[in-house]
């Protein structure tokens, strides 16, 4: 494992302790655009993607970042991880400046996420497949988990609290029932943050103030070159846009 990263267990004696790690749950495919079968991902049976095009979804863009949450932990400071482990302070690669764009954060991240609410969004410093030329920042905020109801907040107050932190949140691209046919649309749409292409939709289902399920669409193109891993060579940094 990469020295950056230190695994959510820790190890006090003869015992394993889980300090509370909560990892982000992997998202099924709605519908499979790859030219061969998924391999370990998920994917929605028909039935299960029909019964989730027949409500209204809120479709916003997937962004092609690392998987960053922040936390607070029991000692009381603000504390950040990659899927399945937590990010040192001295992390390298693609997380070298992510605790210099924290400490902008890091006061009121502690006091409104508190012990209960991690916040989950893109890391995107480094180019991973898609290069982005017009971000808002390196860090894109997309979901708020509530460890005591064991639920994600729906988008009204996701956002509600990310504009409260002055952090920006995934853009929406559209509301309403849409259909396959539809959803495959908006993949023809260039990205928001000035990409040629995006690299997918995320599509989320909300109930009152939270989330009740989710699913996303990826291009047919990013499918195939998932195997050409982006972490095997040089770090391409993604631009910001700055608005004077």
């Amino acid at each position: 494992m990469n020295r950056s990263l230190r695994t959510g267990q820790e190890r006090n004696g003869e015992h394993i302790i889980i300090d509370d790690f909560f990892r982000f749950p992997h998202t099924p495919h709605i519908k499979w655009l790859g030219p061969s079968e998924p391999r370990g991902d998920k994917l929605l049976s028909d039935e299960e993607a029909a019964e989730m095009l027949s409500f209204s979804l809120t479709v916003e863009e997937k962004v092609d970042g690392a998987n960053v949450g922040f936390s607070v932990g029991s000692h009381g400071r603000l504390r950040a991880q990659n899927r399945g482990a937590w990010i040192e302070h001295d992390a390298g690669g693609q997380f070298k400046h992510l605790w210099q764009w924290a400490r902008r954060y890091e006061y009121d991240l502690i006091e409104r996420l508190g012990r209960n609410l991690i916040l989950f969004g893109e890391w995107c410093y480094a180019q991973h497949s898609i290069h982005y030329r017009t971000l808002p920042d390196w860090f894109i905020g997309f979901d708020i988990y509530d460890q005591s109801t064991n639920q994600f907040y729906s988008v009204d107050r996701r956002n509600e609290l990310l504009a409260s932190l002055g952090i920006p949140v995934i853009k929406p691209m559209a509301r309403g029932v849409f259909s396959e046919p539809r959803l495959e649309e908006f993949l023809e749409k260039p990205s928001s943050y000035d990409a040629e292409k995006l690299e997918g939709v995320y599509l989320r289902q909300d109930e009152s103030d939270f989330l009740l399920r989710r699913a996303k669409l990826v291009r047919s193109d990013f499918t195939q070159t998932i195997g050409e891993h982006w972490s095997r060579k040089r770090i391409i940094p993604n631009q910001i846009f700055f608005i004077e």
